[in-house]
C-alpha cells in the first residue's frame, strides 16, 4: 500500500475525491481538507469552511471543472477553487477557499 508522506494516519476520513488523475482531496470529520498530489501532501487545511465560530465537519466533497464544493452535516456549504483560476497571487497552494453558504 503507497504511504501518504507527511499525513498523520490518525484521522477519521469522510470523503475523498479524484480531481484530477493524480490530485485527490480527502475530508475530515475535524473540518480537515488535504490536498495530495502524486501521493505527496501539498496543502494541508484545518478548517475547511474558513468560519470563525467552530470547526465544523466535512461530510460531503463533490467537484466541477475548476475546484469542488463541500458540504457539512448542519447545513454549511463551501465552494474551493484551483488557484490558477482564481488568479490566485500566492501561488503557494494549489486551491483557494471561495465562499461558504449556510
Amino acid at each position: 500500500m503507497q504511504s501518504f508522506g507527511k499525513l498523520n494516519q490518525n484521522h477519521f476520513f469522510t470523503d475523498h475525491a479524484w480531481l484530477e488523475d493524480d490530485k485527490l482531496v480527502a475530508s475530515t470529520a475535524e473540518g480537515e481538507l488535504y490536498f495530495l498530489e502524486n501521493f505527496e501532501l501539498k496543502q494541508t487545511v484545518e478548517n475547511a469552511f474558513n468560519s470563525d465560530d467552530h470547526i465544523m465537519n466535512v461530510s460531503c466533497i463533490r467537484t466541477f471543472s475548476k475546484g469542488f464544493f463541500i458540504s457539512s452535516d448542519n447545513g454549511y456549504m463551501a465552494m474551493w477553487v484551483r488557484s490558477e483560476e482564481n488568479n490566485s497571487t500566492s501561488g503557494k497552494q494549489p486551491f483557494d477557499f471561495i465562499r461558504k453558504w449556510c
